[in-house]
């Protein structure tokens, strides 16, 4: 289609119909009204210019058996079915219907029960997009559905889902809405990709396969009820769910969900980039999880980081083989177990501060397994949990755990220096604990040591979490209002020492 406005009604079936393809360069067309689609092609939709406004009651662009390539100009949708589709139900192997945008303007509107504003039968992926809208609402509808491969290089995405699940008789599930659904592998390389899901049940993003973050900035508010079908059917609201390995290199994430932040069946690598979980029941869940590099912060409501191989019923104090490496970078967590594992618990550097719950029995740190410090810089603090476990003996690092019989205020500070007066570390919690774990590098063996509670802090920086908790660095702590607690000297042989006080 050339230059010019075309006005199209379709009181019958499609608006437009092609048995081959439909091209757009330059032309102004509106779709005024359709019976079903607005556009429907056998082959092929492409566009590299103009304009296309559509209305259908059914789908909005459909390329039947093959593609649909845009590599510019400006698209508005408003369909009651899927949006922009490139499906194909035969089983012809060389049919490939991807969806491939490199440019323009997309503006995508859905009503209808499971409706998709872009759906394709094999991958989806978009490069270089000025600016794509989604809006879907109906039940287990989806921003972008694709049975292959998702890809996100460059563009500004913004996909906005009010939808509910619902329960799919024939299949004995849930279908829950989402902002992607990707049956395949999902892979966000750039660009700046915002997911708000409120239906009850909905996800941020799901995917099947692997997933891959190395840039981009994506933001997922995944903060819908509980959706219950029966007393043992039920499905949660998580920002980003995973059936295989989850992966972060770079870029950014940030996530408030009403379950889940981050949920991987397979594992969760964390090697550099920024997570900031603000929001969650349990913040980051995966039977492996590790961090070797970025930085990553988790308020949570329960389990802040939870290693586990599955729920056991009724729960279980054994060692389920599940593994949390912090091998480098900064974590920052609050929980009510800040950090869980049902297996182990290995740090071997970077920087670790973590901040449980004021009372017990939840804790700062619940590990089932080994918990081994054998390098890097760590700071807990807890309830009084008689649940609570020291570093194993076995840790290479000189570390504490220390138990207060006086909560300390969630407003006040705890510091350690040796008899010299130099800084081992100052921390002050979230809110008001009793318990502690620490262990860093200048820790060492049979030296002394002054436990402060209380005092005040000038200068140097700032590690922890935007509400102002976590842990001060490079300044002058002065003991001025403070309580010496405790002077002790640690073991000449023992790398873990419990002191009490």
């Amino acid at each position: 289609m050339g230059t010019g406005t075309l006005n199209v009604t379709g009181n019958y079936k499609h608006a437009i119909a092609s048995d081959d393809y439909v091209a757009i360069s330059e032309t102004n067309l509106i779709v005024k009204s359709a019976v079903k689609d607005g556009i429907h092609a056998n082959d092929y939709f492409s566009m590299d210019n103009g304009t296309v406004n559509i209305t259908a009651l059914g789908d909005g662009i459909v390329a039947e058996e093959g593609y649909i390539t845009i590599n510019g100009g400006s698209i508005t949708v408003n369909s009651v079915d899927d949006g922009i589709t490139a499906a194909y139900d035969g089983t012809d192997a060389s049919i490939t219907p991807y969806v491939l945008i490199k440019g323009g303007t997309i503006k995508v509107t859905t009503t209808g029960d499971k409706g998709n504003a872009i759906k394709s039968t094999s991958y989806t992926s978009i490069g270089t997009a000025d600016a794509v809208t989604l809006n879907v609402n109906g039940k287990g509808a989806k921003g972008i559905k694709t049975d292959g491969d998702f890809t996100l290089s460059a563009g500004t995405i913004k996909i906005n889902v009010s939808g509910a699940a619902y329960y799919v008789t024939a299949d004995a599930d849930i279908a829950a809405s989402a902002g992607i659904n990707c049956d395949k592998n999902l892979a966000i390389k750039g660009g700046n990709l915002s997911i708000t899901n409120t239906g009850a049940g909905g996800k941020g993003i799901s995917v099947d396969g692997t997933a891959t973050i190395s840039g981009g900035t994506t933001t997922i508010s995944a903060t819908g009820a509980t959706y219950t079908y029966n007393s043992s059917t039920t499905s949660e609201a998580k920002g980003f769910k995973s059936d295989g390995a989850f992966t972060i290199t770079n870029g950014e994430l940030n996530i408030a969900a009403t379950d889940d932040g981050i949920k991987s069946e397979t594992s969760v690598t964390v090697t550099n980039g920024t997570i900031n979980i603000t929001k969650s029941r349990e913040g980051i869940e995966a039977p492996i999880i590790t961090f070797d590099g970025g930085v990553t912060n988790v308020t949570s409501t329960n389990d802040g980081i939870n290693v586990t191989k599955g729920t056991v019923s009724g729960g279980t104090e054994s060692n389920d083989g599940s593994n949390l490496f912090i091998n480098n970078g900064i974590v920052i967590v609050a929980g009510s177990d800040a950090i869980d594992s049902n297996g182990n618990i290995t740090i071997k550097g970077g920087t670790t501060i973590i901040c449980g719950p004021t009372n017990s029995p939840e804790e700062a740190i619940d590990v089932n397994g080994t918990f081994l410090v054998n390098g890097g810089t760590l700071i807990a603090a807890g309830s009084n949990s008689n649940r609570a476990k020291a570093m194993n003996a076995t840790s290479t690092q000189v570390g504490m755990y220390l138990k207060s019989s006086a909560q300390l205020a969630g407003s006040s500070l705890i510091h350690i220096e040796n008899a010299a007066g130099t800084e081992l570390v100052t921390f002050k919690p979230k809110n008001a604990v009793y318990s502690f774990h620490f262990s860093a590098p200048g820790l060492v063996k049979g030296t002394q040591y002054k436990i402060y509670f209380g005092g005040s802090y000038m200068g140097g920086g700032f590690v922890g979490n935007s509400s102002g908790w976590g842990l001060y660095t490079g300044g002058n702590y002065s003991t001025s209002g403070g309580t010496l607690k405790t002077t002790t000297t640690t073991s000449t042989t023992n790398t873990v020492n419990t002191i009490t006080f």
